[in-house]
C-alpha cells in the first residue's frame, strides 16, 4: 500500500509538471503570435496613415488637390500593381514554406524572380505614363469635365486641368511612384517571408516620424501643390526601400552563407528539437526503465 501510495503521488507530481510545462510553452507560443502581429500592424498603420493624413490634409486646402488626389490614386492599380498581386500572394505563401524547409536558394531564386518582375512591370508603368500623361490625366479626370459647363465652377475646372499644377503635373510623377511601390511591396513581403517583423515595425515607425511628417509640414505649408503632397504620400515608403532593401540583402547572404536569423526558429528541422515537455516524457521513461530493470534484476540473478 505504501509502494502503491508512493506511487500515485508520484504520478500526480508528474501530471502537474506536464501541466506547468504545457502551460509555459503555450503562454511563450502566445506571447510571441501576439508580439508578432503587433509588429505587422505597425507596419500596416504606419505605411497606410501617410495615405491618409494626406489627403486629409490636401481636401483641407480646396477641392482640386483632393480631386487630383484622388486621380492618381485611382490610376494606380491599373498600371502595374493588378499585375503583380497574384505573383505576390504565391510568394508569401509558398516563399515561407520553402524558407521554414530550409531550401534557401530556391527561396532566393523564387524572391529574384518576383524582384524582376516588380522591376520591369514599374519600367513600363514609366515609359507608358510618360508617354500618355495629359491622356490618361484627362481619362482618370473625365468626371470633372462638367466643371467647365458652369460659370460658378470654371475656376475649380482652370486649378484642375490648367495651370502649373494640373492634373497632368501629378502624373508626371506617378509613373515612378508606380515603379517604387512595386519594388517596396517586394522588399516588404520578403522581410516578412524571413519573420522579421520586428525590424519592419522599427524601420516603418522610424521613417513615419523622421520622414513622414516634415515631408507633409512642407508639402502644407510651403509648398501647398497637389504634386508637392503626392510625393509626401510615398516619400516614406521610399524610404523604406532602401532600409527594406538592405536588410533583405544581408538575410540572403546570411541563407548563402549558412548563418541563423530571424527565420531560424520556424526551421522545420527545429521541430524535431526536444522540448521541454518531451525532455520530461524522456525522464519520465528513463526512471520507469530504471525501476523495471532494478526490480527485475535480483530474479534474473
Amino acid at each position: 500500500q505504501r509502494v502503491e501510495a508512493k506511487q500515485q503521488q508520484q504520478q500526480q507530481l508528474d501530471a502537474e509538471g506536464e501541466n506547468e510545462v504545457v502551460a509555459s510553452e503555450s503562454s511563450s507560443i502566445i506571447k510571441t503570435v501576439l508580439m508578432n502581429g503587433f509588429s505587422l500592424m505597425l507596419v500596416d498603420l504606419a505605411v497606410q496613415l501617410s495615405i491618409t493624413i494626406t489627403i486629409y490634409v490636401a481636401g483641407s486646402q480646396g477641392f482640386a488637390n483632393l480631386y487630383k488626389l484622388s486621380a492618381v490614386q485611382a490610376a494606380y492599380w491599373n498600371f502595374g500593381p493588378a499585375y503583380v498581386v497574384g505573383s505576390m500572394l504565391i510568394l508569401k505563401v509558398i516563399g515561407a514554406q520553402i524558407v521554414a524547409s530550409g531550401q534557401f536558394k530556391h527561396f532566393i531564386g523564387f524572391y529574384v524572380y518576383i524582384c524582376t518582375l516588380c522591376v520591369v512591370m514599374g519600367i513600363s508603368a514609366v515609359v507608358v505614363v510618360s508617354l500618355l500623361k495629359e491622356a490618361i490625366a484627362y481619362e482618370y479626370g473625365v468626371s470633372a469635365c462638367i466643371f467647365a459647363s458652369l460659370d460658378d465652377c470654371a475656376g475649380l475646372y482652370k486649378d484642375i486641368f490648367k495651370g502649373s499644377d494640373a492634373m497632368k503635373s501629378v502624373f508626371e510623377a506617378f509613373g515612378p511612384t508606380v515603379m517604387l511601390q512595386l519594388i517596396f511591396e517586394a522588399s516588404r513581403v520578403g522581410l516578412n517571408i524571413c519573420y522579421d517583423f520586428a525590424f519592419m515595425a522599427k524601420a516603418a515607425v522610424a521613417t513615419f516620424v523622421l520622414i513622414f511628417i516634415p515631408a507633409i509640414l512642407v508639402a502644407r505649408f510651403a509648398v501647398n501643390t497637389a504634386l508637392s503632397y503626392y510625393v509626401a504620400m510615398y516619400i516614406p515608403h521610399f524610404c523604406m526601400i532602401i532600409v527594406f532593401g538592405l536588410r533583405m540583402r544581408q538575410h540572403i547572404l546570411a541563407m548563402l552563407n549558412g548563418e541563423e536569423g530571424p527565420w531560424t526558429p520556424h526551421l522545420k528541422d527545429n521541430s524535431r528539437k526536444p522540448t521541454a515537455l518531451q525532455n520530461l516524457l524522456d525522464e519520465k521513461h528513463e526512471n520507469k526503465s530504471i525501476e523495471q530493470k532494478s526490480s527485475t534484476g535480483p530474479a534474473g540473478s
